[in-house]
This record gives C-alpha cells, sequence and structure tokens, in this order.
C-alpha cells in the first residue's frame, strides 16, 4: 500500500510539473540550450516568468524548482522575504539555492499531503549535489528527506517541523549528508533520523538545540559530529535525550557508527525516570575532546553488542552514573585520558561473566571522584579518589562550547600521560601546556606570569600527601598507604627480564618499551626490581630501564636464587606476537572545496610491538608506515563516500583492520 501511494505521489507530482509548465509558455524543449543556468526567486516576481533573470523571478519556490529540474546544474538566488510554498517537487537535478539576505520557506499544508510532507532529493544514481545555503527552512512535517543523492546545508536554520528536520531512511541507495554553520532547533520528534548502511552524516560547527525527542537517531547509519552543541532537548518514551546509536538490527549490531569530536552535549531531559543522555549498541560510538553534562539520567550507556571509545571526554553532574557498562557479554569499551566528576556514581564498569575476555573494558589514566572508574578485573587500579579541582559551573570558557575549567590549583593539571595523536582540546587549545597533560576534554593555560609547572614523574597520590594536624598523633606509614597506589613501573626503554637480579641469570621474557608491570619486591640496594608483566609469572628486570610509580623503599626485599652454573646458557625461545589493532581513527584538517580536497587520518597506537602500520582506502593499499606512526595525509579523488582502514604488522603477522567512513566531497 506504502508503494502504491509513493507511486501515486510521484505521478501527481508529475502531472502537475507538466501543467505548471505548460501553463507558463514554458515547454521542456525550450532549456535544451541552457547549462549552469543562474535562476531567480522573490516575493515581488511571477511564475508566469522564466526565472532567468531578477526582473523576470519566479514568485514560488515551487515554480522554481519546476525550471531547475529541467537543468544539469542551476544556481537558485532567493531574495530576502517569506516564501509560503504548499508544495515544493522532488528535486531530481543538481541545484544550489542561496539566500540573499532573511529568506524563509514556510511550508504550509497542500492539496496532496502525502507528496507535501517534506522536501524530497532523490538525485540520478551517477550522483549529484542539492545545496542550501544562508536560508530557514520551517513547518511541515518532514524538513527535507535524502532519497539518493548528496545533500550540503550551509548556514541553513530548520526549524518548527512536526517530525524529522532532516531524514534518511533508505537501505538500498547511498544519501551523502553534510551540515555546516547550521541551527537545527525547536522541531519534534527526532529531529536528526538516519537509517541504513548507506547513509552518511557530516555535522560541524552546529548547534541542536529546543526540540522534542531524541537529536539524533543512527540505525545503522554513519555519523560524524564536530564542533557541534546539543542543549536543552527533551526526548519522550524510553529513547535516550541526546544520542541513539545502534545497528540496523535491535539484537545483531549491523552498522551504527558515530565519531564526537569537539562537542557539548549538556542540559538536555527526558520523560523517563532514569534515562541516558547517549546510549550506544551500535558498531562504534567514539568521542574524543568532547563534554557531557548536566543531562537528566546518566551520562552514556554502552549495551550489548557495542565498542565504545571515550578519549579526552569530560562527564559531569549526572545525576545517575556517568558512564555504565553492565553485565554484557558482548562489548568493548575504551576510557582513556578522561575525568568523570560530580555524578551520582562515576562509574558502574562491570565484568562478570566467566567467559568475557579480561580486555574488553580497558580503562587507563582516568580521574574520577569516587574511585569507580577501574574495570574490577584489572590488577592495576588506581587509588585516585580525591576532590579532582574541577569548576562544576559549564560555560563557555575562552572560546568554543562550553566546558568545565580546572581550578588553578586543580591535581589534574600535568596528572596524566598524553594520548598519542590529540594536541589540542576541545577549544583548540594546545596539549600538553605543562609538563603532562590534563585529563578530560579541558587543557588548562597557565595563568599569565605563572612560572611553569617544571616536569616531574611523581604520581599524583605522592602529591597528594598532607601532613596530620600537630594535635593528632603522627602515623606516617598509614598516611602512606593511604595517599599512595599499589607501586607499578613503566619501562623507559626495551629489557630483559630475567630469572634472577643479575645479567647472570638467564632471560625469560625481551618486554618492549611502554610495558607496565606490577612492582613484587626488590633487591636489597634496590637495583634490580621483581616484577610480574600482564599474565606473565615474575621476574627481575634492572631498575634503570623503568620509572616507578610508588614507593619502592617500602617494597619487600626478596633473596636471589641461585646463581645458575655455567652450563646453563640456553634461553627461553619468545614467540613474537602479533600486534593490537589501532584505535579511536578520527580526521582532521579536512578541506573540501573547487580548489582540493585533502584529509588527516589519524589513529591512537595501541600496540608496543609493531614494525609499522598500513593505511588502505576502500581497499587499496596507500602508504606502509613505520613504527609508532599515528598519522597519514591523503588527498583523495573528488567523490566518496571513502572507507580508510588501518592496520599495525611485524614478523608474527598483521592486527585486525581498524576503518572509518569518511563522507566525501563534491566541489
Amino acid at each position: 500500500m506504502a508503494s502504491a501511494r509513493f507511486l501515486f505521489s510521484r505521478l501527481l507530482t508529475f502531472t502537475v510539473l507538466l501543467v505548471l509548465i505548460s501553463g507558463c509558455n514554458l515547454p521542456i524543449g525550450g532549456l535544451d540550450g541552457l547549462e549552469d543556468a543562474v535562476l531567480f526567486a522573490a516575493i515581488t516576481g511571477s511564475d508566469s516568468n522564466d526565472c532567468q533573470t531578477a526582473e523576470t523571478a519566479c514568485r514560488s519556490i515551487q515554480r522554481v524548482v519546476t525550471v531547475a529540474n529541467e537543468l544539469p546544474v542551476a544556481i537558485i538566488n532567493i531574495a530576502a522575504g517569506t516564501y509560503d510554498e504548499s508544495e515544493i517537487p522532488i528535486l531530481y537535478q543538481s541545484m544550489t539555492f542561496t539566500g540573499e539576505g532573511a529568506v524563509v520557506i514556510n511550508r504550509l499544508p497542500g492539496p496532496n499531503p502525502e507528496s507535501n510532507d517534506h522536501i524530497f532529493v532523490s538525485l540520478p544514481p551517477a550522483g549529484g549535489v542539492v545545496r542550501f545555503e544562508n536560508l530557514t527552512i520551517q513547518g511541515g512535517e518532514i524538513g527535507i528527506r535524502v532519497g539518493r543523492g548528496r545533500l550540503i546545508l550551509n548556514q541553513v536554520t530548520l526549524q518548527d517541523i512536526r517530525l524529522n528536520a532532516v531524514y534518511a531512511n533508505d537501505l538500498d541507495v547511498t544519501a551523502n549528508i553534510s551540515i555546516s554553520d547550521s541551527q537545527i532547533i525547536n522541531n519534534g520528534d527526532n529531529p536528526i533520523s538516519a537509517y541504513g548502511d548507506g547513509v552518511y552524516i557530516s555535522i560541524r560547527n552546529s548547534e541542536i538545540s529546543g526540540n522534542n525527542g531524541t537529536p539524533i537517531i543512527n540505525r545503522g547509519a554513519n555519523i560524524e559530529l564536530d564542533g557541534v552543541a546539543i542543549f536543552d532537548n527533551h526526548a519522550t518514551g524510553g529513547y535516550p535525550s541526546a544520542i541513539l546509536n545502534m545497528g540496523t538490527d535491535s539484537t545483531v549490531t549491523e552498522g551504527g557508527i558515530i565519531n564526537i569530536t569537539n562537542s557539548s552535549i549538556y542540559n538536555n531531559t527526558s520523560t523517563e525516570a532514569s534515562s541516558d543522555t547517549i546510549r550506544n549498541g551500535g558498531e562504534l560510538l567514539s568521542m574524543v575532546n568532547s563534554t557531557i553534562s548536566g543531562n537528566d539520567g546518566n551520562g552514556l550507556y554502552a549495551g550489548r553488542n557495542s565498542e565504545t571509545a571515550l578519549t579526552h571526554v569530560t562527564i559531569a553532574n549526572q545525576p545517575g552514573a556517568g558512564l555504565i557498562a553492565l553485565d554484557v557479554l558482548d562489548l568493548r569499551v575504551n576510557l582513556t585520558n578522561s575525568l568523570l566528576v560530580y555524578n551520582g556514581r562515576d562509574c558502574e564498569l562491570q565484568t562478570i561473566y566467566s567467559d568475557a575476555p579480561t580486555t574488553r573494558i580497558t580503562s587507563l589514566n582516568n580521574i574520577d571522584s569516587d574511585n569507580t572508574c577501574r574495570e574490577p578485573q584489572s590488577e592495576e587500579r588506581a587509588a585516585w579518589d580525591f576532590y579532582p579541582g574541577v569548576d562544576s559551573t559549564l560555560q563557555v570558557n575562552g572560546s568554543g562550547l562550553p566546558t568545565h575549567a580546572l581550578l588553578d590549583d586543580s591535581p589534574v593539571i600535568d596528572s596524566i600521560p598524553c594520548a598519542v595523536g590529540i594536541t589540542t582540546d576541545q577549544r583548540g587549545i594546545a596539549r600538553p601546556q605543562g609538563a603532562n597533560c590534563d585529563a578530560g576534554a579541558y587543557e588548562r593555560e597557565p595563568i599569565l606570569g605563572e612560572p611553569p609547572l617544571a616536569p616531574t614523574n611523581t604520581p599524583l597520590a605522592i602529591l597528594l600527601e598532607t601532613t596530620p594536624q600537630e594535635t593528632l598523633p603522627v602515623l606516617p606509614t598509614q598516611i602512606q598507604a593511604s595517599a599512595t597506589p599499589s607501586p607499578f613501573v613503566r619501562f623507559i626503554t626495551s629489557a630483559n627480564c630475567r630469572y634472577g637480579p643479575g645479567t647472570v641469570y638467564a632471560v625469560y621474557l625481551a618486554l618492549p618499551e611502554g610495558t607496565k608491570a606490577s612492582l613484587i619486591g626488590r633487591n636489597a640496594n634496590s637495583t634490580w626490581l621483581q616484577i610480574k608483566p600482564d599474565n606473565e609469572p615474575k621476574c627481575w628486570v634492572s631498575a634503570s630501564a623503568m620509572e616507578s610509580v610508588g614507593t619502592i623503599s617500602n617494597l619487600p626485599v626478596i633473596p636471589a636464587p641461585p646463581t645458575p652454573t655455567p652450563t646453563i646458557t640456553a634461553t627461553p625461545t619468545v614467540s613474537v606476537q602479533i600486534p593490537s589493532a589501532p584505535q579511536q581513527l578520527y580526521f582532521e584538517n579536512l578541506a573540501c572545496n573547487g580548489q582540493i580536497y585533502s584529509l588527516t587520518l589519524r589513529w591512537l597506537d595501541t600496540s608496543s610491538n609493531e614494525t609499522g602500520f598500513r593505511v588502505y582506502r576502500d581497499g587499496a593499499l596507500l602508504a606502509t608506515l613505520g613504527v609508532n606512526s599515528t598519522s597519514h595525509a591523503d588527498a583523495p579523488p573528488y567523490g566518496g563516500p571513502y572507507t580508510y582502514s588501518v592496520e599495525a604488522f611485524n614478523t608474527a603477522g598483521s592486527s585486525g583492520q581498524t576503518s572509518i567512513i569518511q563522507a566525501g566531497c563534491i566541489p
């Protein structure tokens, strides 16, 4: 029945087009000689005109679209004013709508509601572009529906639309949508709605606010947000208050990718008593340099079959949990360099299944205020648990979108190693500003005239030690135990781990630079330390190869094993492990115009034993890079979308590939 109604709508629209064209004495054949035409619309014009000059401008957008549909490419200049439109034909050809001043396209009920519920972009399979620039679209059932082709919105406001502002849900075609410097405000149900792995949406430097329903619902599509503010929206029913990311199937993940950078999601509400701001049940949700604050319920919920990667993210002021990943088998969460504070509970992370991989939830260099953001199965649990020195007020701090600033004396400042490839904070401030990076989305700049902080390897917990009051009994050992985490080490160079404290002992295991391990004990003069690497027995390493976190002098002195006789010369064979796959791919320095199409692909190097990296575009090898590489610049052909993939490799083989889709560029 739906197909029949759609066919009837198309036939009726085509009939209307023929009547309009014949009524205006402008036969279709009369346009054969016009290419790349400039057309005009003005409220002082007339639909009996040919639309080809400012003096012969058409009165309605409907009329000028009818003319543009008969041209290969058209540029439509719309004079200032409000255009009340009861019906706009389907956009079949490439065309650009440019508002000259304050232009409002006001959608009114028409004689054929089924064909009037949206501006419908359905371009030929060979491609094409529809652009809307510097204007407002309001009213109607759906703002713009993209069935096929590329849609570009620049400096556009979509407002007061009853249902979706932008809607794309065709599974068998490709819809490529770019939104920049725009507003999506005061609309009804789910303003951004995408369905199907052929749909790609990029939203940059834009505002999504005041809408009813979840602002972004993604079912299997690929969405990129950069510099986007999502705030003051009100979700209804069981949907999250800001973003829902799912596959095309509700039980098995099929697509659903959202990459969020430099964005703020705040003050969103829901009718549900216990809601989520973001709910991820899709293939991947990645957040870098972004803030979640002051929304209803929980900050982010990672559900079954999903992968969630958060790097330099601040989650604050959530009445529920900041981050939840509970009781779910097929799930991956990677929480890195993030700050979770002032939430009802900062984290709820649990791995309770006996057959679940111990690495499926990883937490590295994060700071929280209640010591909950460490995976319970992890052997390395930091004892942060302190007032983090964060300004609880969400506000614009210098420039950009609202963030949580760090107080001048915050122990978070310079507290963590910098993440590879992330060189700025959410506001564009360079990282680091001191010896190390700050956790979360905000990097605190030194106050003018303030002396720079000296580099230090002193662990944060030791910096926070306090002297007891004179009236209290001094118990140094108790203070040390409560303030200092369990000691562990990081390798500052590759080193051999031996069966005893000295080079006379055989090598058990070769460990690369960057390895972290728990400290077990030491020899009498602390020149050799006994460690326990992950999933390996205890062994001994020279202290000169490591930097320590924690107090070494309190470690027990462990007697050395008997010195081996000269006949013991063999060392165990150490097999080379396949490196782990790179993570958190994202794009920066993206340029798309008539002169250049270029980008830089960046990723997080999560392996410590790679020989190098291979970069692919749409399955074709682009480059082979050296060890510790984290970026590759590319100038792809105009078109797209493109799938970029990166893998690490060494003599043992290649890691799995990690991929990201770039929406493409059509000048």
